[in-house]
């Protein structure tokens, strides 16, 4: 019990800190949003007053163009270009943030849903060890009483096996003199008629 719940502190400290991490994280991506837009803003509003200037000159381009302005347009004209040109960029850089800001926050969502999903789990299976504590000790009894039962049966089994041997060990010693006795009365069967043959020869 002491191990699942350092393990359910463990995942719960895992969270917290992956949480505040996502948290930062976050709210970093929401400054540097903040600060894109604020750039938005200030290319937007020097795109006006340029365009405000470019019509101002347009208006005087015929008579004024080749004597007075030509480098000043063509200055203005590029910083028009560039500025749009720049526009463009950080509208696509924008539209992909927002992309990823979307991305994570939808994994975000997937991952505090998987914690939550097994924090869950190990409040459960905290709650479940707790109630079966009183069958885990019966378990470790009836564990005790079986293994003293296969003690005593392993006794009982090495006393068996002991007096097989023995038995059987008699019974070998047992043949092997009735082995010995029988060929001893075999050589007696012809020892005696060999005996009688000499004896009556003698006679």
């Amino acid at each position: 019990m002491y191990a699942l719940t350092s393990v359910t502190l463990q995942v719960n400290n895992n969270i917290r800190r992956q949480e505040e991490r996502e948290k930062e994280e976050l709210i970093e991506f929401n400054k540097r949003f903040s600060l894109y837009l604020d750039y938005v803003k200030r290319l937007e509003s020097k795109h006006s007053k340029l365009n405000l200037q470019f019509d101002e000159i347009r208006q005087q381009w015929y008579e004024l163009f080749f004597s007075q302005y030509p480098v000043k347009f063509y200055q203005l004209r590029s910083d028009t270009s560039q500025v749009s040109s720049d526009k463009i960029d950080l509208e696509i850089d924008l539209e992909r943030l927002q992309f990823v800001s979307n991305k994570y926050l939808e994994l975000f969502d997937i991952e505090q849903r998987w914690f939550d999903n097994k924090k869950e789990k190990c409040v459960q299976l905290e709650n479940e060890l707790n109630k079966s504590s009183t069958d885990l000790l019966k378990l470790r009894q009836s564990y005790a009483d079986i293994e003293e039962d296969v003690k005593v049966s392993l006794a009982k089994r090495d006393a068996v096996v002991q007096n097989y041997f023995q038995v059987t060990d008699e019974s070998y010693k047992s043949k092997s003199s009735r082995m010995k006795l029988e060929l001893r009365v075999q050589s007696l069967k012809i020892e005696i008629p060999f005996i009688k043959n000499i004896y009556s020869i003698t006679m």
